[in-house]
């Protein structure tokens, strides 16, 4: 099985992958967040970093990654 590792690690190259981050703000309060991201570049800002479908760069401050399991086979 993957294990997490520092997010200084992880792929650059457009790769899907599952990303860990703490969050505490107003909005969520404090909680653990993950999601599926890539690097990539924001087409609004140009800013490169983390990204998902719902976030722009700037948003996503994570600090772990693994790699994405692979699908069910029937």
């Amino acid at each position: 099985m993957a294990k997490w590792q520092p997010i200084k690690t992880a792929p650059r190259d457009g790769t899907e992958i599952l990303l860990y981050e703490w969050v505490e703000n107003e909005k969520v309060g404090k909680q653990d967040y993950f999601f599926v991201g890539y690097w990539g570049n924001d087409y609004l800002t140009g800013d490169s970093g983390f990204l998902n479908n719902t976030t722009e760069c700037g948003e996503n401050f994570p600090t772990h990654w693994m790699p994405l399991p692979k699908p069910p086979v029937e």
